[in-house]
Order: structure tokens, then C-alpha cells, then sequence
């Protein structure tokens, strides 16, 4: 099973992170988990890199895209990791979590949500390359 930790450091199991989704295409209901997302590199206009999350319906085969990120978000990424790493080690301690770690990581969350939905906004519609040189049309789930 794998593990993941909440915003408070707790671990929790990849089931408990699951949500329900329906297709846009053929309405099966599809529980999306972390094992069947997929973050696939994408090229816009043939040269800034974009990493795009998407899960499948299992039934028709419609993929969903549902996420996008970028340089910015890949470093805030990076980040939030480091914090989550600093508040596991205190919460392994049973120490309370200092106000100043989670403000930073209250800011890195705002932060990191904000700049996913501008770039969900500028780029939704728009054509991709994928890895193979295939063009993709981009219409992201809400």
C-alpha cells in the first residue's frame, strides 16, 4: 500500500485520497487515485515544457486532463515537499508544529493552487505536442 502525508504531516493511504469523477463522454463513474493519474511532459508551441495530469475512463477510454504545471510549480512542488518533510519530523516527535512552518506552507499551497488554475485558464483549448509529436487539443476537467 502506498503512503502519502495530508497537509498536516499525517500519512494516509492511497485509497483515502481517491475521488469520484464521471466521464465526460460516456458517464461511468471513476474513482481517481493516485495510482491512476498520469503526469505526461507536453510542449506548447514547440518549446516551453508543460507537465499535464490526466486520468482515463476505464470504459471509453476518454482521457481527462485535470491538471497543468510548469517551472513555477514544479519548484513550488519542490518545496511544499521540503515543508511536508519538516512537519513529519516534528510530528514524529509529537511536537506541535511551529505557526511560522505552517504559514509557509499554507502560502506555498495558495500559491501553488493559484498559478495551476491561471495556467489551466490561459492554456485550456489550446494545442500540445505530445512526446511523440502528436498534436493535443487540451480541455481540462473542473
Amino acid at each position: 500500500m502506498i503512503l502519502y502525508m495530508d497537509k498536516g504531516g499525517n500519512q494516509m493511504a492511497d485509497s483515502s485520497l481517491a475521488f469520484m469523477a464521471e466521464c465526460i463522454d460516456c458517464k461511468e463513474k471513476i474513482a481517481v487515485t493516485p495510482s491512476n493519474l498520469k503526469k505526461e511532459e507536453y510542449r506548447f508551441e514547440g518549446k516551453q515544457s508543460m507537465w499535464i495530469t490526466h486520468y482515463d475512463c476505464p470504459k471509453c477510454g476518454r482521457i481527462h486532463y485535470c491538471q497543468i504545471d510548469n517551472e513555477k510549480t514544479n519548484s513550488l512542488l519542490v518545496e511544499a515537499g521540503k515543508i511536508l518533510a519538516r512537519v513529519a519530523k516534528y510530528k514524529s516527535k509529537s511536537q506541535d508544529i511551529p505557526k511560522k512552518l505552517q504559514s509557509k506552507y499554507s502560502k506555498n499551497s495558495k500559491d501553488l493552487a493559484s498559478t495551476r488554475r491561471q495556467l489551466m485558464a490561459q492554456y485550456n483549448n489550446q494545442w500540445f505536442e505530445d512526446a511523440d509529436g502528436h498534436s493535443i487539443k487540451m480541455e481540462f476537467v473542473q
